[in-house]
């Protein structure tokens, strides 16, 4: 039960377009004979054997597979791709071990995720979104704490701020959870896209299994944000420093074991506008706002080299 004889029956139904790019069709028709009424295209279609021709002894053809070459390809058009996109298969109304296989060729695909023939030779696909955010703030522009009339503190006040979201599809022959776990919720290690390090974060990155033209490979889907204007001004455009301002109306006294109002040295009556606070709890000159004391909120992102991603130079 095998294929005895494969031959080139014709080459036709040749067609070429021009508008905003060269399209050029070709429709290659073979016969195939087998020595079993019982075979099918199921059981050789994969078949990269060569068979003599039966008309010919002296030619030899395989029966072609989808995304090769159209032999005759750098003569048609040496800087175009021509390639297998499909096989028809027509059993013969007469003798069942014959069949006729219909190979059409072409420059382009009706499908654009299909021109890239090997999925892993398909360039990054990037997108660009924004997320709408609410950003905590304790003070003004001149940076004074945030009171009420009579000086007094109010909750956490929030504005809105826009995350640039640029998300990167591209395709790799390999992906594992230690790589997930490596790049997801980290920090750029090095400047990229003209922003410092730290500035980007990599908010996802995910990976799913696939399988084209013949080709296994993963298609894999990273996800970074760049913060806002309001956001970067807070942190210093870095993504681990996510911080609050430590000031309040009470400090700590040691002596007490306890924490107390804090007193105006000039009207030695409590104060009623929070003043910043040191590391250990106590009140500082007002002036030295240099000496501000900050509080992380957010769980410090991994420093990483993103060098093996071979992201874009540019988006």
């Amino acid at each position: 039960m095998a294929i005895i004889s494969v031959q080139l029956i014709g080459r036709g139904k040749r067609r070429a377009t021009s508008d905003d790019v060269f399209l050029y069709e070709q429709v290659d028709s073979y016969r195939v004979i087998t020595d079993d009424d019982q075979d099918t295209p199921v059981l050789w279609d994969d078949d990269d054997t060569e068979y003599p021709d039966g008309n010919d002894p002296a030619n030899y053809y395989s029966i072609p597979q989808v995304s090769e070459q159209h032999p005759d390809a750098a003569a048609i058009d040496p800087d175009t791709n021509l390639l297998l996109r499909r096989k028809r298969y027509t059993e013969d109304a007469k003798d069942p071990r014959r069949w006729q296989l219909d190979c059409e060729y072409s420059t382009a695909s009706a499908d654009p995720a299909l021109q890239a023939a090997d999925p892993l030779d398909c360039p990054p696909i990037v997108n660009y979104g924004l997320e709408v955010v609410k950003v905590a703030v304790q003070s003004d522009l001149d940076g004074e704490p945030i009171v009420n009339s009579a000086g007094d503190p109010y909750d956490a006040q929030t504005i809105d701020d826009t995350v640039t979201v640029i998300t990167i599809d591209v395709n790799q022959g390999y992906f594992t959870a230690a790589e997930q776990q490596t790049y997801n919720l980290s920090t750029n290690l090095m400047p990229i896209w003209g922003y410092p390090n730290r500035a980007v974060l990599c908010s996802s990155y995910t990976g799913k299994r696939s399988y084209r033209n013949g080709v296994e490979y993963y298609a894999k889907t990273m996800q970074f944000k760049i913060m806002g204007p309001v956001m970067a001004a807070i942190t210093g455009s870095d993504w681990t420093k996510l911080m609050l301002v430590d000031q309040g109306l009470r400090q700590w006294n040691s002596d007490l074991g306890a924490a107390v109002p804090i007193t105006d040295a000039q009207t030695r009556k409590p104060v009623t506008k929070p003043v910043l606070l040191n590391g250990e709890g106590l009140a500082q000159d007002v002036d030295k706002s240099e000496l501000k004391l900050y509080f992380n909120t957010y769980t410090v992102k991994n420093l990483v080299d993103w060098g093996p991603l071979n992201l874009p130079v540019a988006v």
